[in-house]
């Protein structure tokens, strides 16, 4: 709650309209949050940086006694459940200064590569979490060789001198306005590697690590969000599964690009699928055989090419030039190949689970999302010419769920109904309850029952088919068609709840949550103890895990082992 209060107010900062004293010709900072196709801040704007940024690191290597050392150190020990619990501090500033700190710290070597509305997202909240503090003379912000210190500065007001084993570098090597230093300390708890001491009085803006951590989650997360949103509005690419989606934008890659770049040529060849994320592309100089050239087509966000990359690979009929600056995602078709497999098998399995889903034995089972994708990769393909039967009512048949993808065929039931099924049927459905209906099932018992319809093939169709024995190897077909009732199957213990359990120390602390030591006081007074694990419900939503820990819990349950800690009880405080 404390994080969405956050967000919420730098989205209110962000569409606050504000004028800017600096000129009439410069939109506030703030304004400009909210409008991701405008210029950054002109240069010459009368906050303009003195000497650029992030000179420390360049200074410290420019000793002639000294090569510049290759910085290996142990990454920040800082968990994903921390950095979500931490609720970012934030400093009022005027527009002269968020405009001052934008330029500075855009110019740091790890905000560099961002795109425009990145820069936005990014380094706004580090904007509003920069505290303004003040040094006088002499005074020794960074000692060479310190670890303990936490955070990156920004030189305000003033200048400030390098010292390297007790030796000053020269007038040159000098920090002054606008210069950033201590970079790393956001990234890695390393010694610093040099001492920096004050020349005259300084002010200079100070981003302590968490709000930096803080921060880089946020934007991991919303990059990721991001990618969904644009690989889900191509129509082509929204057919895929949830696990082939997840394939597909791992291979997704963000790439910038200026006014007037020739992205593609025309005849090259197609390698890269496209999805504009920001600016304007045009594709020009289209021919055709019957009309000569075409008019010249305007891409905008959201739009893609190149499209033939993830299939034939034919090359492009026009070339593609940027008309304004902006970014793209790229998909190159060798590592969507790798990690998705062939575009049309890939879109046939998505169609595919979307039947599967629709069974209603299946959608009775509750099925994960993982386990729905595993019975997918079971389906397989068969085809039957005009008249064959696939299955003879009394007959012995192998017991499978079938779906028809194309042609025609027909059933006759027991009854003697007939039913005509076209280019999309489901058929077969109650045979996978074979093993549910004589109560046990295993890899060694008959899969073979009697049909209790006749199926004949009135054209050639494609059907796909799931055996009853592949489905044996993913789920247990017992409960085939009935929801989990986990009252059932937990050793539930009435007497332990949330509000008779004590906390005594956290025993230890990951990425998913936090493990604890509690204790139980009995009615005869004895003592127990216990681990209680402690998960953030918004934070497994977030990073579509809730299903995963609830598949955790429901096979610690089903656990009677002395080997296995015993589940006791699960319980939910909101």
């Amino acid at each position: 709650q404390g994080r969405a209060t956050q967000y919420q107010r730098q989205v209110c900062c962000a569409t606050r309209t504000m004028l800017s004293p600096l000129s009439k010709n410069i939109p506030s900072i703030r304004q400009k949050r909210t409008t991701t196709t405008e210029k950054a801040p002109a240069k010459n704007s009368p906050n303009q940086l003195g000497k650029g940024s992030s000179k420390l690191g360049a200074k410290a290597g420019s000793s002639s006694t000294k090569k510049h050392a290759t910085v290996r150190a142990e990454p920040l020990e800082v968990s994903a459940f921390s950095v979500q619990s931490y609720t970012p501090p934030i400093y009022p500033k005027s527009d002269v200064e968020e405009m001052f700190l934008y330029e500075a710290l855009r110019k740091s070597f790890m905000f560099s590569s961002l795109s425009q509305q990145e820069m936005f997202t990014t380094i706004y909240p580090l904007i509003d979490s920069m505290e303004k503090v003040h040094f006088n003379k002499g005074d020794t912000i960074i000692q060479q060789g310190a670890t303990n210190c936490n955070y990156c500065y920004v030189i305000f007001e003033g200048s400030c001198s390098v010292i390297i084993d007790g030796n000053v570098l020269g007038s040159d090597s000098s920090l002054g306005r606008g210069d950033c230093f201590g970079e790393l300390a956001l990234l890695y708890s390393s010694p610093r590697a040099a001492t920096v001491k004050t020349c005259d009085d300084v002010e200079i803006f100070r981003l302590d690590q968490m709000s930096f951590r803080h921060a880089c989650q946020f934007h991991v997360e919303s990059h990721l969000e991001k990618k969904r949103h644009r690989l889900e509005n191509v129509p082509f690419l929204a057919e895929l599964s949830d696990s082939d989606k997840r394939k597909a934008i791992s291979a997704m890659t963000l790439r910038n690009f200026k006014q007037g770049d020739r992205l593609m040529s025309k005849g090259e060849e197609a390698n890269l699928f496209w999805i504009l994320d920001e600016g304007k592309l045009k594709i020009h100089d289209l021919e055709t055989t019957e009309s000569g050239h075409l008019s010249d087509i305007v891409l905008d966000p959201g739009d893609y090419f190149g499209q033939t990359a993830l299939v034939s690979g034919r090359p492009l009929a026009g070339n593609v030039t940027a008309i304004t600056d902006g970014s793209a995602f790229l998909i190159d078709k060798d590592h969507f190949v790798d990690a998705v497999g062939n575009l049309d098998q890939a879109r046939e399995r998505g169609l595919t689970r979307k039947l599967l889903e629709a069974v209603r034995i299946v959608k009775n089972s509750m099925f994960a999302s993982e386990t729905l994708d595993a019975l997918v990769k079971l389906i397989r393909d068969e085809s039957f010419a005009e008249g064959d039967v696939i299955m003879e009512k009394g007959q012995d048949t192998e017991a499978a769920l079938y779906f028809l993808r194309d042609g025609s065929l027909r059933l006759v039931s027991t009854q003697k109904k007939e039913v005509l099924l076209h280019d999309v049927g489901i058929f077969g459905e109650d045979m996978l309850l074979l093993d549910a209906r004589r109560g046990r099932n295993g890899p060694d018992l008959p899969t073979r029952m009697k049909a209790s319809c006749t199926v004949t093939a009135t054209t050639n169709i494609a059907v796909s088919i799931l055996k009853l024995q592949d489905c044996r190897r993913v789920i247990n077909t017992l409960e085939l068609g009935r929801a989990p009732h986990l009252d059932s199957i937990i050793h539930t213990n009435l007497k332990v709840n949330m509000s008779n359990l004590t906390k005594q120390s956290m025993l230890g602390e990951g990425q998913f949550g936090q493990v604890w030591l509690v204790t139980r006081t009995t009615s005869a007074g004895k003592e127990r103890v216990y681990a209680l694990k402690v998960q953030s419900k918004a934070d497994l939503l977030r990073r579509h895990q809730a299903e995963g820990a609830a598949r955790e819990r429901d096979i610690m349950a089903q656990f009677y082992s002395p080997f296995v800690t015993k589940l006791i009880a699960s319980f939910q405080d909101a």
